[in-house]
């Protein structure tokens, strides 16, 4: 294997007596399996890096203090500019208010096309996780108002149209939970590594998945489905 190029091949010995087809194909599955495992290094690496700088002080007269990160407006009027100027700006800013940035409003940096996958995907993953936490509670709160309208010995409920309503809405809630379970099952496990790049469960629910880094990848490729599907569209990235 060249550590400089990437390219792997196997000695000439492996391509004699028939097995030309099936030593090429095993040198290529190896190949894309190595590059994934080197992406989520790289992914990782970057985070890690980040975080770190992000608690590192800026000094300031006789003691320490933290810049100030980018306001929602600062970021509301990055929305519609090409994706390069919005990485221009991005790039103005240092680590610690880009980390700033993504905590405070993670439901603007992940859909801001420009800002490094990496980074959306840290916001898009506060944003997955705070509209779980909603919906949980709104579930809490459905099933509780179920249990009101029904009575506990009999299991009738007197108020039929009161619980037909609530139990739809129970049926809504648990369907966008088993969405957003599915997502947060694909991007924190399996092969190739997946990013965030927006989430949100308004309405009927949206998502974007891309599989693999597209900041990094040579061929990039956008599906979305043609009907509605119960688990948000996504858009896959190679």
């Amino acid at each position: 294997m060249d550590i400089a190029t990437m390219n792997v091949t196997a000695p000439a010995s492996a391509y004699t007596g028939g097995n030309l087809d099936r030593t090429g194909r095993a040198v290529g599955l190896f190949s894309n399996d190595l590059r994934a495992l080197l992406e989520m290094a790289r992914a990782l690496d970057d985070a890690t890096a980040n975080s770190i700088t992000v608690n590192v002080p800026v000094a300031a007269g006789f003691g320490l203090t933290r810049l100030p990160g980018p306001t929602a407006a600062d970021l509301e009027a990055q929305a519609g500019r090409p994706p390069r100027e919005v990485r221009e700006w991005w790039e103005t800013l240092s680590p610690q208010q880009q980390e700033l940035a993504i905590r405070q409003h993670p439901e603007l940096v992940g859909w801001l096309d420009g800002v490094p996958v990496v980074d959306r995907d840290a916001a898009n993953r506060i944003v997955l996780d705070r509209e779980t936490r909603d919906l949980l509670d709104r579930k809490r709160a459905l099933e509780n108002r179920l249990r009101e309208v029904t009575d506990p010995f009999t299991g009738v409920d007197p108020m039929g149209v009161v619980s037909r309503q609530v139990r739809a809405d129970l049926a809504e809630v648990n369907g966008k939970l088993a969405g957003l379970d599915a997502i947060s099952n694909r991007i924190d496990g399996g092969q190739p590594p997946a990013f965030l790049l927006g989430v949100s469960a308004a309405a009927d629910g949206r998502a974007i998945v891309a599989v693999n880094n597209p900041d990094t990848a040579h061929n990039v490729v956008t599906y979305i489905p043609r009907e509605p599907q119960p688990i948000w569209p996504a858009r896959a990235v190679t």
